[in-house]
């Protein structure tokens, strides 16, 4: 579960520059103005841009975008000076103008989707796009046969707040949840919500329960970091994760598959994981955690028996288990679920491609429940001996960040059809904490998991403006 979410990695980070006037003055406005996201715009009009890009100017332009983008020819100090009108490089060295294109080019891959209306043959604005950011490049060239650039800029557009966080987010899918907190000890104090506490399916972002689990065993001086565990066929899962391929008496630290069952989304490491610390111990620990109906997830359910509930039992058993209680339940898992999953291959979840009991089958918790649940996490990391957990939170983003806002930056994602889920735990240069969760649920439909990343990654740039 949750693999989408960690094959991402485009940049959603907004560096706004006007270069026009002394280097100092751009690194200025770029750092005054480096909270501002510029807003998505319509799908590109290919017939327009065409034209564009056969005129002088768009031919420069086609340069700079894939230079951007770091594609064709290197930018180096040579090719810069044959390329900029002399009056442009005294002003903006090209030991200058370097790092700042660097810092647009990390917020790319960049895409041209229009023109201006008033483009000439020798100056234009077009508007280039990331992924949730837009920009307006003006740009100029001269009237000789070389076409020097003789003006580039990168304009942001105006700021965002929650609103515009509210109403992207709300229109991705029927039931959606968000909350922008601060971590106050072991809870959460909302600086922005919507729906905080409405229960949404997470995917894989049940396993930061089983972390805590670990942890807590840890703590408690019952297992340690360094113990090993053999990867056992019985507790085999399907992807995503690399453990799937590893052969059975293969041994593991509890840290290693901690990692990659956060980091990756292992769903072989999550699985035996949780054998090994007890399932009836995990679901204690889901209340522990702060989650305000452990029973939604009671049985807590390893991913092998999710996918052969999905997968391959027939809509008749798959009605007998969501109508069965909790020890019924139990029952069905250890007998005919985990006979399905023995016989499961890859070939059932390949066709697993359409949200399939969504608000039946799955690992339950509101944004706020995930909120509170990090700020456990973030607690139990500061205690003795038990900072790799805060590690383990932090090896991988999610996304890329701008990390001037964000420095430390914790995350854990969850996915299948119909089902997204983030949960980001942010430290701010002053030692703050906070937590972005966001979550979206359709029944009937796919996620656009581009859309919904980019409400992630606007909601931390709203966060980061008002609690500047």
């Amino acid at each position: 579960m949750g693999a989408k979410i960690h094959q991402l990695t485009r940049r959603f980070v907004v560096l706004s520059v006007v270069v026009s006037l002394s280097l100092s003055a751009v690194l200025t406005a770029a750092r005054a103005q480096s909270t501002l996201v510029a807003s998505p715009v319509a799908t590109p009009d290919a017939a327009a841009l065409e034209a564009f890009f056969a005129t002088p100017v768009g031919g420069q332009a086609a340069w700079v975008i894939a230079g951007l983008n770091g594609e064709g020819e290197e930018i180096t100090e040579e090719r810069y000076v044959a390329l900029f009108d002399p009056a442009f490089v005294q002003t903006v060295p090209f030991d200058q103008f370097l790092p700042v294109v660097a810092e647009i080019a990390a917020v790319g891959p960049w895409e041209a989707v229009a023109v201006a209306p008033g483009a000439t043959e020798v100056a234009a604005t077009v508007t280039i796009q990331g992924t949730g950011v837009a920009y307006d490049m003006v740009i100029g060239v001269d009237e000789t046969p070389e076409r020097r650039i003789v003006n580039l800029g990168f304009q942001p557009g105006a700021p965002r707040g929650w609103s515009d966080v509210d109403a992207a987010l709300s229109a991705i899918g029927p039931t959606v949840g968000l909350i922008a907190a601060e971590v106050t000890g072991t809870g959460c104090t909302p600086v922005h919500s919507l729906g905080a506490d409405t229960t949404l399916a997470i995917g894989s972002a049940f396993k930061l329960y089983i972390l805590g689990e670990l942890a807590r065993q840890i703590a408690a001086g019952e297992r340690a970091w360094d113990d090993e565990i053999e990867i056992q066929d019985a507790y085999r899962s399907l992807p995503s994760g690399d453990l799937l391929y590893a052969p059975a008496g293969t041994s593991h630290t509890l840290r290693y598959l901690a990692e990659v069952m956060i980091s990756q989304s292992d769903n072989t490491a999550t699985d035996h994981l949780l054998y090994t610390l007890g399932r009836e111990n995990v679901e204690a620990m889901v209340t522990s955690m702060g989650h305000s109906d452990g029973a939604l997830l009671t049985p807590f359910l390893s991913t092998r028996e999710l996918f052969a509930i999905k997968t391959v039992l027939t809509p008749d058993r798959q009605e007998a288990y969501i109508a069965a209680d909790a020890e019924k339940r139990r029952a069905l898992l250890d007998g005919e679920i985990t006979a399905a999953a023995d016989e499961m291959t890859i070939a059932d979840v390949a066709g697993f491609i359409e949200p399939t009991l969504v608000t039946e089958v799955e690992w339950f918790a509101s944004p706020n429940d995930l909120c509170v649940a990090m700020a456990y996490l973030l607690d139990q990391s500061t205690q003795a001996g038990m900072l790799p957990v805060r590690e383990i939170l932090t090896l991988s983003p999610g996304i890329p960040f701008n990390r001037t806002q964000w420095p430390v930056i914790g995350f854990k994602g969850g996915s299948e059809p119909g089902v997204l889920s983030t949960t980001w735990l942010l430290q701010k240069e002053d030692g703050r904490w906070f937590v972005v969760s966001l979550g979206v649920n359709d029944t009937k439909n796919e996620v656009d998991q581009d859309a919904f990343l980019q409400v992630g990654a606007l909601a931390t740039t709203v966060l980061a403006q008002e609690t500047s």
